[in-house]
């Protein structure tokens, strides 16, 4: 059955790299459980054996260890940013998905319209080869016009190929993305009605730093920045190593007596060991911050960028519609009834049709772009930015 563009977002919630990412969020989680166990205690037993003049002193030493871990709650932390982190990053890669599998449904659209297209004129091309190949046989025509029309007819053939190639290598990506292999059939619209639809922008300038913060990747700078700052408390906390305490008790056989044991171990930082890491941190964090302004920076020119280019696309389809294709569709009739008249030559009739069908094509070439960009604005969208049906 033909494939929807509906069907395709379905079945690219199948994707290997998107169930990838599910997993790194179920890895991330395991790594907050791991970070919150405390380490074991220890259980010592010792004997000691003094000999004296009396005599031997024996002794029996019976300890339990517990290590506490100030940074453990740093630690703990940190581990849950990293699964806010892949959180994230599967949204955005979730969203990004949907983007590319639209603009691959619509690239073998249009290169299904293009070939449809490109069939019609290799047709009349093969037609008209006919035709002067009888007029040359007879002496109606010259070399020259014979040699044009297969010259014509070889080169169809050629851009036929290279359209089955770009035809191919589109639905290879589609495949890629939806988890099915080619070949395929598409059921979809190429060509829309464009006056269904506007555009809303209420601004295209950046008004804030907040202005595009429900954007999947602004969202995934910020959880690296919260990362940063959870690292670096992280790394600050490790100043202070493990403290022990010890609790036993020690039986002495030859004196008939048992003794309790009390021992608390406290890190003494004297020298400050973890300064390199607390400087790296900082500058993580420090570029964290950078690639966020960067990343804000970036959205913006290219959401005005890719509406520029929506917008002239917009313009340059409703060009072929009311004026392009009209004039050509009226000048290929013009030459056909001057042509039955005896007024034109079979090949100034191929050229109307050629030139009528070549502006046929490059309006299917646009239609491609146009839902590229459009696609591409759905994944920029943000609360002041949409498209209206």
């Amino acid at each position: 059955a033909p494939l929807t563009l509906a069907e395709a977002l379905s079945l690219a919630q199948q994707n290997y790299a998107l169930k990838s990412q599910r997993l790194q969020v179920d890895i991330q989680s395991a790594q907050v459980l791991q970070a919150r166990q405390w380490e074991n205690p220890s259980l010592i037993l010792g004997s000691e054996n003094t000999p004296s003049i009396k005599g031997s002193g024996a002794e029996l030493n019976l300890m339990w260890r517990q290590s506490f871990n100030p940074a453990q709650q740093a630690q703990i932390e940190v581990a849950q940013q990293q699964t806010n982190v892949s959180q994230v990053a599967l949204q955005k890669q979730s969203q990004a998905l949907q983007r590319d599998v639209t603009q691959a449904f619509y690239m073998v659209l249009m290169w299904q319209a293009y070939l449809e297209q490109n069939q019609k004129l290799q047709e009349s091309a093969l037609h008209m080869q006919r035709i002067i190949g009888a007029q040359y046989a007879q002496g109606k025509v010259l070399l020259a016009e014979r040699n044009r029309a297969q010259i014509a007819q070889e080169q169809l053939q050629i851009q036929q190929q290279n359209t089955q190639i770009q035809l191919q290598e589109a639905q290879a990506l589609l495949a890629g993305l939806i988890n099915r292999p080619p070949p395929f059939t598409l059921q979809g619209e190429l060509m829309e009605n464009l006056s269904r639809e506007k555009m809303e922008l209420p601004s295209t300038e950046p008004q804030g730093k907040n202005e595009m913060s429900l954007h999947p990747e602004l969202q995934e700078r910020q959880a690296y920045i919260a990362q940063a700052k959870k690292n670096l408390a992280f790394q600050k906390a490790l100043i202070w190593e493990n403290s022990t305490l010890s609790l036993g008790v020690r039986i002495s056989p030859d004196e008939n007596n048992v003794g309790a044991l009390t021992q608390i171990a406290l890190p003494m930082p004297v020298l400050h060991q973890n300064q390199g890491s607390i400087r790296s941190s900082e500058q993580a964090l420090a570029q964290a911050q950078l690639q966020y302004e960067n990343t804000v920076f970036l959205l913006h020119t290219r959401r005005q960028q890719v509406l520029n280019s929506y917008q002239l696309t917009q313009k340059t389809l409703s060009n072929y519609q009311q004026q392009l294709l009209p004039l050509a569709q009226k000048n290929l009739a013009l030459i056909q009834h001057t042509y039955q008249q005896g007024k034109q030559s079979y090949l100034e009739v191929l050229d109307a049709q050629r030139s009528h069908i070549g502006l046929q094509q490059a309006y299917v070439l646009q239609w491609g772009q146009y839902h590229r960009f459009r696609a591409e604005l759905i994944y920029l969208s943000t609360s002041d930015f949409k498209i209206i049906n």
